[in-house]
C-alpha cells in the first residue's frame, strides 16, 4: 500500500540474525564437526550439531510522543541449540553440555559485543534466558538449548 511504513521490524530481524550467525560457526568452532544454522525446522538433513532460529514474538507500546505515532516493539527470537553425541556414560553428557553451551556462546557474544544491532536492524539485542536440557538420544547423548534473544526496535514511520 503506497505510503504506508513498516509495522514491524520482527522478520526483518530474525532474517537478518540467521544470516549473520550462518557466518560465525567457521574455523575451530565448527571443528570437529559442521554446525547447521538454519532458519526454521531442519528438514531430513539432520548433522550432529544443529542451531535453529524458530519462535518469533512482537509485543508494541507507545513510543515518544509526536506527530508520527512513533512505536517501540519488543522483539524475541527463540533459538534451538542442539549437540548429539555417540555413547551411554555420563562423560558423554558434559561433552554435549559444552558444546552447545559453546555454540550459544558464539551467537551470544555476538549479538552483545560484535554486531549489538544485528545488521542495523534492531537499536540492541541480548540473550533474555536458556535453558540446558540432556536427555538420551537414539545415538547417544543429546544436549540441547532453549534460548530466547530480545531486541527493541522503533517504528518511526
Amino acid at each position: 500500500m503506497a505510503g504506508q511504513g513498516i509495522s514491524s521490524g520482527a522478520i526483518a530481524f530474525k532474517e537478518s540474525f540467521v544470516t549473520l550467525a550462518q557466518g560465525l560457526y567457521t574455523g575451530d568452532i565448527a571443528a570437529p564437526v559442521e554446525v547447521l544454522v538454519i532458519g526454521g525446522i531442519p528438514g531430513t538433513y539432520m548433522p550432529s550439531d544443529i542451531v535453529a532460529f524458530l519462535g518469533l514474538r512482537s509485543d508494541q507500546d507507545y513510543a515518544a510522543m509526536g506527530t508520527n505515532r512513533s512505536r517501540d516493539e519488543i522483539i524475541q527470537l527463540d533459538a534451538f541449540l542442539s549437540v548429539e553425541r555417540g555413547g551411554k556414560d555420563p562423560a558423554t553428557d558434559a561433552v554435549c553440555e559444552r558444546r552447545v553451551s559453546d555454540l550459544l556462546t558464539v551467537i551470544e557474544h555476538f549479538a552483545r559485543v560484535t554486531d549489538t544491532t544485528i545488521g542495523n536492524t534492531v537499536r540492541e539485542c541480548f540473550l533474555l534466558k536458556h535453558e540446558l536440557v540432556t536427555t538420551p538420544s537414539k545415538n547417544g547423548r543429546e544436549s540441547y538449548i532453549n534460548a530466547t534473544f530480545q531486541a527493541k526496535f522503533r517504528i518511526t514511520s
